[in-house]
């Protein structure tokens, strides 16, 4: 990605045959219009057609991929049962990525997925989301006192006759993208020209945009992003997850971090930098890190216009900004000025989640409030001890 990326004036989904390693005797059974149906537990990575079938489904997007579930199990060592649906000559006609994991609060459970902000079943038919629901449920009842909880978009999942207790999460931030040569769309002209001085701004200042190469400019990163954390009051990933993601989803185009530069006489300053997963027709913006001192040089907006117009010229038609929880109006505005729509996610429980669950849901927004103040005052390294135990165990 050029620094000079921002130098312009407009600053039958057909599965593929089965693999042989993919003979795994099914789970459960349906029927559809195309004939019988059934849900197999298959290897991701050993299967050729799950990546196949997420990046030419419209709706796939990386969490769905087998990489990202390869950096979820590397990290955290969770263990994986994902689940597909076929027809009668094996074309998938879905897939639902889960792991089992084990939380101090919630117990052991099947997820979809841990760790990550929206995942569900991506199919092609409600047929086939039923069936993989249904095998979910049973396999979760199967396994004891095992629940099931499925982070989708979806405000009507359905398991056939199975309760699925849906709880409304915070909203997703989603831009959606025209196709060249139609530019980006942003809230209004006004936002568009606050943007473009911003850009502006960033460029006449010396600011100028790159991609990480190398692992050490990973860690360089990595400590800004462990301030910016701490600074919000929100628990960071460990280095282990990155150095992973990019280990496993670099190498395949799935991951992006981008960067803002100030060039100074003895070299750069790192002004922050976020990272982005581009995958099939959608790019999920999930992480950042950025100097406090220097917003006054606006790094964050160039570095978001150049992924915006990056994700744009490459034909994707969602760019997904994230989530915002409920109270955080700055970030929420932030988020809406590129033209991105509010949508709802949701949670899925089997069984309905117990009480002292859903009060935990419920009063997140207080917890997280009355811990910032104490999350600020603590050295970097404990911070980052304390959420790679955080999200290792809850």
């Amino acid at each position: 990605m050029p620094s000079n990326h921002l130098a312009r004036d407009d600053v039958g989904l057909i599965g593929p045959a089965r693999s042989a390693g993919s003979d795994t005797p099914g789970v459960g059974e349906d029927t559809d219009l195309t004939g019988p149906l059934r849900v197999v537990e298959i290897d991701p990575e050993a299967d050729r057609r799950w990546a196949d079938f997420v990046t030419a489904h419209p709706d796939g997007h990386v969490y769905h991929h087998p990489a990202w579930s390869q950096v979820i199990e590397e990290t955290y060592g969770y263990q994986p049962a994902h689940l597909a649906c076929e027809d009668a000559s094996g074309n998938l006609l879905g897939v639902l990525p889960l792991f089992s994991q084990r939380g101090l609060i919630s117990g052991r459970r099947l997820v979809s997925l841990p760790h990550t902000p929206v995942c569900g079943p991506l199919t092609t038919s409600p047929t086939a989301t039923a069936a993989l629901l249904r095998a979910t449920v049973e396999r979760a009842r199967s396994g004891g006192n095992q629940g099931l909880m499925i982070k989708a978009d979806a405000p009507d999942l359905c398991a056939d006759g199975e309760v699925l207790a849906p709880v409304q999460w915070d909203p997703t931030y989603v831009v959606d993208l025209p196709s060249p040569p139609e530019p980006p769309p942003f809230l209004s002209s006004r936002h568009r020209e606050r943007i473009k001085r911003a850009v502006k701004k960033a460029l006449k200042n010396g600011v100028v945009t790159r991609e990480v190469h190398t692992l050490d400019e990973l860690r360089e990163w990595y400590h800004l992003y462990l301030l910016t954390m701490r600074r919000l009051g929100v628990p960071p990933r460990s280095f282990r997850f990155f150095s992973v993601a990019w280990e496993r989803l670099r190498p395949l185009g799935l991951m992006s971090v981008l960067l803002a530069e100030l060039p100074t006489p003895d070299g750069t300053k790192m002004l922050g930098g976020c990272v982005y997963f581009p995958c099939a027709r959608t790019t999920m913006f999930a992480f950042t890190g950025y100097r406090q001192d220097a917003l006054s040089l606006r790094p964050n907006d160039l570095i978001q216009w150049t992924a915006i117009h990056t994700a744009w010229e490459q034909g994707h038609h969602r760019f997904d900004l994230g989530e915002v929880e409920p109270g955080d109006d700055g970030l929420a505005r932030f988020k809406l000025k590129w033209g991105a729509e509010r949508r709802p996610l949701y949670r899925y429980f089997y069984p309905a989640p117990k009480d002292v669950v859903m009060d935990v849901v419920a009063s997140r927004g207080r917890m997280r409030a009355a811990a910032q103040a104490t999350w600020r005052m603590l050295p970097l390294t404990v911070t980052q001890h304390l959420g790679e135990w955080i999200y290792q165990y809850l």
